[in-house]
């Protein structure tokens, strides 16, 4: 969707480093490895997004948000707090909250375009 288009394009603006592949989900129908096909056949991957790390090993949800915010040193610092003990159990019902909710959040969106995501 384009909420999540323009997430992914923040998070591509901030990876200076490049620590993270991002991928449009049209990208799994081709994507040769074998974890996202895995993941493919298990559930829809429209409905949340998905982090697979450098081992195969993959996390959907308010934990693969989580995991991402930790690869980028200016939101490091976010995901540490949110997996603090009393923040952590909000994580995946307010990540469920917005992903159930994104079209209300289609003015983040607006006209962004971004040449940097679903690069190679």
């Amino acid at each position: 969707c384009r909420v999540c288009t323009r997430i992914a394009g923040r998070f591509a603006a901030l990876d200076r480093e490049q620590r993270l592949r991002l991928r449009p989900l049209q990208w799994a129908q081709r994507d040769e490895w074998s974890s996202v096909r895995e993941l493919r056949a298990q559930r829809d991957l429209r409905l949340e997004l998905h982090v697979i790390d450098e081992t195969g090993a993959w996390a959907s949800g308010g934990e693969a948000m989580l995991r991402a915010l930790e690869r980028l040193p200016q939101l490091a610092p976010l995901a540490r707090t949110l997996r603090l003990p009393l923040l952590r159990r909000t994580v995946e019902p307010g990540y469920r909250w917005f992903a159930a909710n994104r079209a209300r959040f289609a003015f983040l969106a607006g006209s962004f375009r971004n040449r940097s995501f679903g690069a190679s």
